[in-house]
């Protein structure tokens, strides 16, 4: 494995064997980072081997040319494994070729472990083990079993949350449930008008609100309401009353009524004149007019039959032409024999010539023929003249006939008019008719209205004569209405108070369903239970550096020595990432680690470091802050070791080479 360099941040040129673990030393500023950051963005493919914690590029595209070295136009990277290699050219931003080793973003130190969130550090670490074949993506099971824990263990939950993690993934699945859950609580605070609190949810009773209430139902309230309602309807009834409101009562209740029947039989007659007209509709209107025109119609289709057969009869007379006869030829006579000059008659048809002798019509027949002619022509005239007296009779028939029916068409005219005209007649009768009618059942109504005025006011003047003894007090009027609006208010504190609960169960059991599918919730126990791989592990590569142990807690912190990593020194700190960048590394089999500033080790640190690395058998660059001299007498430590002054890099020695 080699890596190339050409004018990539502080490194003018670099040419670096990559085999087993190698050191790149160099004073501070020299330039060693750059050749970690260029190996791992041809490690990693990126354009930018310099990221957030969230994976985001630090370094905007557009400002590559920051990655090249003072003073010239482009800077190039290249990665050779084998007979594979990647090329990456700033500020062009262009990669050619395929990535030709396997690794990850913390392996290649471009992520510290730390600086991740929680909820990061899970998920990364579960995809690695994911690829390593360590199960921690919790099962179906292990979603029944955490829900029935909680007390959410009913199988018409379970179902729901699994089919919704089957279609969407657990991060949108956990995202739904606590949308839902941020619904519910609007819809709790809707109920009660207060802020949603689960603490405050589980004891909230509505104004109003009595114990009592819980063995009650909706029905049961809603009767309550009924009868302090009748209650206090019969103690308005019988509500005490002075002698004015019983003297006002009387006088109502003595006028007298309206007799309604004279204006019934109006009505019944009304109805009868209407019923009449739309007879009359229905039969056909007729007037003396309409009968007019009816009789003229007739006349005039008696006048048109005759007429029409009258001409029909002319039209038989016509005489048809005769056919005159024809008068032969005297010779069809029209060649010679050349030889023997005989006459002869040449016929040419599409069948051929034929040839034969002339033919003469002789003088009796061609006379015959001619007088048969003129006889023939003396008839046509004859009947020419008769047919054309004959046609000046059709003329004057068609003309009588056309008369005729002009004369009819008026009429038809005439008499659509004066039906149309009698039918509008009779509809304005029928509307001052209907007019009437409104009219008098106005009157009716009133007149009934009145009547029945008296009926009501008598009815309540015999109440207040018969209650007269026995009376409401207003004192207690005001007590049976205050029952009513008591039972209104148990009512509506019982809606409310149903309406909260329900909500706050609900509430309460989709936060037990969030806390489950949230990252630190059943994944991370599952994660969790995955763990005892990752501690044998990390206990491995502790071990191979003669380092006191690294652990993860629940929540994947870092603890060397059983300290928490945010007291830890720089050294301690450094060595639980190096650690994290092994464990990665042999998560998913990756083929190369970058190691930046090993010099914060001392010198057992160091050795512990390098022993750790040749042990896991991974080709590990790392870099050191040191003097050239130190550099050499350390270079026996590792397979290669490089120096680095002024952007150029150079070779202290190659271990692997000397040998062979």
């Amino acid at each position: 494995m080699e890596l190339l360099m050409a004018n990539f941040l502080g490194i003018r040129e670099a040419q670096i064997e990559l085999n087993g673990v190698v050191l790149v030393a160099g004073a501070n500023g020299a330039g060693k980072s750059s050749i970690l950051r260029a190996a791992a963005a041809c490690a990693t493919g990126s354009i930018i081997p310099v990221v957030l914690p969230s994976g985001k590029e630090m370094v905007a595209r557009g400002a590559t040319k920051s990655m090249v070295y003072a003073g010239q136009k482009k800077a190039q990277a290249t990665l050779v494994n084998g007979d594979q290699s990647i090329t990456i050219t700033w500020p062009l931003n262009k990669i050619i070729g395929g990535i030709p080793v396997s690794t990850n973003p913390l392996s290649a130190g471009m992520i510290e472990w730390m600086a991740m969130p929680p909820a990061d550090r899970s998920r990364v670490l579960a995809n690695a083990m994911a690829k390593a074949g360590i199960e921690t993506e919790p099962t179906k099971q292990d979603l029944i079993d955490a829900m029935t824990q909680v007390g959410v263990g009913d199988p018409q939950y379970t179902d729901y949350v699994w089919s919704l993690k089957l279609a969407k993934g657990w991060e949108s699945a956990a995202k739904e449930i606590s949308d839902k859950w941020t619904e519910v609580k609007g819809l709790w605070s809707g109920a009660t008008g207060e802020a949603y609190g689960s603490d405050k949810a589980k004891t909230w009773c509505p104004r109003g609100w009595t114990d009592d209430l819980t063995h009650q139902n909706e029905e049961s309230l809603s009767q309550w309401i009924k009868d302090a309602e009748s209650a206090l309807e019969d103690g308005i009834t019988r509500k005490a009353v002075d002698s004015e409101v019983i003297r006002a009562a009387m006088e109502l209740a003595n006028q007298p009524k309206i007799n309604i029947t004279e204006n019934d039989a109006r009505l019944s007659a009304l109805n009868a004149e209407i019923k009449a007209l739309d007879d009359s509709v229905k039969a056909g209107v007729n007037t003396a007019t309409i009968q007019m025109h009816r009789n003229n119609i007739q006349v005039l289709t008696d006048k048109l039959a005759v007429a029409t057969k009258e001409l029909a009869a002319l039209d038989d007379q016509l005489l048809s032409p005769k056919k005159l006869p024809t008068i032969p030829d005297i010779s069809n006579l029209n060649a010679y024999c050349p030889a023997c000059q005989a006459g002869l008659f040449i016929d040419s048809s599409t069948e051929g010539i034929s040839v034969q002798l002339a033919s003469t019509t002789s003088i009796d027949v061609l006379e015959a023929a001619r007088s048969a002619r003129v006889e023939a022509e003396a008839e046509e005239k004859r009947r020419n003249k008769a047919n054309d007296e004959t046609r000046k009779l059709i003329n004057t028939a068609k003309a009588g006939v056309v008369k005729l029916k002009a004369e009819m068409a008026d009429q038809m005219s005439s008499l659509a008019a004066a039906i149309q005209e009698a039918e509008y007649d009779v509809a304005e009768k029928k509307r001052v008719l209907l007019d009437k009618v409104s009219a008098v059942r106005n009157a009716i109504f009133t007149d009934d209205h009145h009547n029945r005025s008296i009926d009501k006011a008598q009815a309540n003047l015999a109440t207040l004569m018969a209650n007269k003894d026995n009376t409401v007090t207003e004192a207690e009027i005001q007590i049976l209405r205050a029952g009513v609006e008591t039972a209104k208010q148990r009512l509506s504190a019982f809606t409310a108070k149903t309406a909260a609960d329900s909500a706050a169960d609900r509430a309460a059991r989709l936060a037990k369903i969030r806390d489950v599918l949230a990252p630190e919730g059943l994944r991370s126990t599952k994660l969790q239970h995955a763990m005892d791989h990752i501690t044998v592990m990390i206990g491995g590569i502790c071990a191979d550096a003669d380092w006191p142990p690294v652990l993860l807690d629940s929540d994947l912190n870092l603890y060397f020595d059983s300290r928490p990593h945010v007291l830890l020194s720089r050294s301690e700190q450094f060595r639980c990432q190096v650690v994290m960048q092994m464990v990665m590394a042999k998560l998913t089999n990756s083929q190369l680690i970058l190691i930046d500033g090993a010099d914060i080790l001392d010198a057992t640190g160091r050795f512990g470091l390098i022993k750790m690395l040749k042990a896991s058998g991974i080709t590990t660059m790392v870099t050191m802050t040191t003097k050239h001299d130190y550099a050499e007498a350390v270079a026996k430590l590792f397979n290669s070791t490089f120096w680095v002054d002024g952007g150029i890099v150079s070779m202290i020695n190659n271990r692997r080479k000397e040998a062979s």
